[in-house]
């Protein structure tokens, strides 16, 4: 049965990226390359705002999710609710400071505002739906808010050259991710009207604050780094190769996404459950799991990117893509660094280690920095996709070395040497 649900999971997941890896084709064939990389810097505005509107209060909320009866279950989501109408009446009026100073052009205001409502929606209900231990259903809403409306966007730029514009890709966007809802919705909605709705527990949101805020603080610093590189690569080499920047970043990004549906989202569940009630041989036998997982998927989805991308490179037919081709060698590089970190991060979430997350991110975020820095002198061009590497690889040491000296199986080596070692399954 798991077996199948991993099967449907990924068929869904690889739908979705398979439509976002053939939209990324019919940009770069009929837009500009700025406009891309316009389209790149909207798409990483949007993401990097979620972590704002959301506070990563989910850190909490569905741990207690999780373990919790179905009366736990709907105080949390009623609690949840509330702290984000706050959130969002606070965070969306400063999204006009990013047009005002005419870091996006405001023809597109609209959309970033009503992407950014929708995406954290969507977002937070497919997280509720993998805390529920609902993964193919949470790959199901992934597959409308990513995989269908890239579909429909690319048949219209096909079918209909009048409507080849960044809009009508924003305005496809939009209605996508409105569609994702419906189904987690309804699902959350079948659950008994007659469980009495809690009032505002400030106290518990408070509590729940206080444990997300660090690790939001390292999200923030991981995802800023995603955010900035963009903004940074426009800034040292110019609009026209950011274009095919955020092409090779977009290609890239299909491994970690993949793991995420048919790696990740299984263990996670797993970790959490088998961590919460210390039973540490399952917690091993399931990280070993992870580990052949992430590897396998590892080289067959670089292998099938690299593939892809040059077949497609080929078929556009562009020289700013096919000249700067090495672009993708260091986004591959980025995004596998930060897969095999997901490793040690889901073993150190499921053991409430939150504060060591939120470091391992904001070390990332400074040896960007510091990597873009130092290697600016020896090429402008090369310095922010360097840098990037240089980011994720400390996030991958920093979380290896803070899983070593925290990991709570430690005890057990106490009993038999070689069973220890079967048990902790490093």
């Amino acid at each position: 049965m798991q077996a199948k649900l991993r099967v449907a999971s990924l068929l869904f997941r690889s739908a979705a990226l398979g439509a976002k890896f053939g939209l990324f084709f019919v940009l770069a064939i009929f837009l500009a390359p700025e406009e891309v990389g316009v389209f790149g810097l909207v798409a990483a505005t949007v993401n990097f705002s979620l972590y704002f509107l959301g506070m990563d209060f989910y850190i909490h909320a569905n741990r207690e999710f999780r373990v919790g009866d179905q009366n736990k279950r709907k105080f949390v989501l009623a609690q949840t609710a509330r702290l984000f109408v706050v959130t969002h009446a606070v965070m969306l009026p400063t999204f006009f400071l990013l047009f005002h100073f005419e870091v996006l052009p405001w023809r597109l205001l609209p959309f970033v505002i009503a992407l950014s409502v929708l995406e954290h929606i969507s977002t937070e209900l497919y997280r509720l739906l993998i805390a529920f231990g609902r993964p193919v259903l949470a790959s199901f809403g992934f597959f409308l808010r990513l995989g269908l409306w890239p579909f429909v966007a690319a048949s219209g730029f096909f079918l209909f050259p009048h409507i080849r514009t960044l809009e009508t890709v924003m305005f496809f966007w939009l209605i996508g991710t409105a569609l994702s809802i419906i189904a987690p919705a309804m699902f959350v909605l079948r659950w008994p009207r007659s469980l009495q709705i809690p009032g505002f527990d400030w106290g518990w949101i408070k509590a729940g604050l206080y444990i997300a805020l660090p690790f939001l603080l390292g999200t923030l610093c991981l995802r800023g780094m995603q955010t900035v590189d963009r903004y940074l690569f426009d800034l040292l080499v110019g609009p026209e190769i950011l274009g095919a920047f955020v092409l090779f970043l977009g290609l890239a990004g299909v491994v970690p996404a993949m793991l995420q549906a048919g790696v990740y989202s299984f263990a996670l569940p797993v970790l959490l459950s088998s961590a919460h009630d210390k039973e540490w041989v399952k917690f091993s036998s399931q990280l070993k799991e992870l580990r052949t997982g992430l590897l396998i998927g590892s080289v067959i989805l670089s292998v099938g990117v690299l593939i892809g991308a040059r077949l497609m490179l080929i078929l556009i037919d562009k020289p700013v893509y096919l000249e700067n081709f090495s672009l993708l060698f260091f986004a591959l590089a980025a995004n596998l660094l930060f897969a095999f970190s997901m490793y040690f991060h889901l073993a150190l979430y499921a053991c409430k280690k939150d504060n060591l997350l939120a470091l391992s991110h904001v070390t990332g975020l400074v040896a960007f920095g510091l990597g873009t820095i130092a290697f600016s002198p020896i090429s402008i061009f090369y310095a922010v996709p360097f840098g990037l590497v240089f980011g994720n690889f400390a996030i991958l040491l920093t979380k290896y070395l803070s899983f070593r000296k925290h990991d709570p199986r430690k005890p057990i080596a106490n009993a038999e040497p070689g069973h220890a070692a079967n048990q902790r399954g490093l």
